[in-house]
């Protein structure tokens, strides 16, 4: 009976419940979502997460940051590259509800664009 439900374990069930170990080891709360990962990354990806990440406590953005930091960078090409007017811009770049968020993440970049220098030589 043991051996047909172990049969039944698919690699990410296995990879799953070795992360669920670790955490159940550690003792430690930050451990309590990595037995999902495998079901979002495949298992490289996994590996190679925990190759470059291991040991290291890491924040991931929501899709909401990420949406908002891609418009702001979108407004950055029309205003700062193709000379567009920022407000008809803005108006593509934004909703009513991110305008603020967007217009702050464009002049975060805009500072850091300013200081860096982007000559390759």
């Amino acid at each position: 009976m043991i051996k047909e439900e172990l049969d039944k374990l698919t690699t990410n069930d296995i990879y799953s419940l070795v992360l669920f170990a670790i955490l159940q080891l550690r003792k430690d709360p930050k451990y309590a979502v990595l037995s999902e990962l495998i079901y979002v990354l495949d298992r490289d990806g996994l590996l190679k997460l925990c190759k470059q990440f291991g040991g290291m406590t890491i924040t991931i953005p929501t899709t909401d940051e990420l949406r908002v930091m891609v418009n702001a960078l979108l407004l950055y090409c029309y205003v700062n590259l193709e000379n567009q007017p920022l407000e008809e811009s803005l108006e593509l770049c934004s909703t009513d509800e991110d305008r603020e968020l967007v217009l702050q993440a464009y002049d975060t970049i805009t500072c850091v664009v300013s200081d860096y220098d982007f000559r390759r030589n």
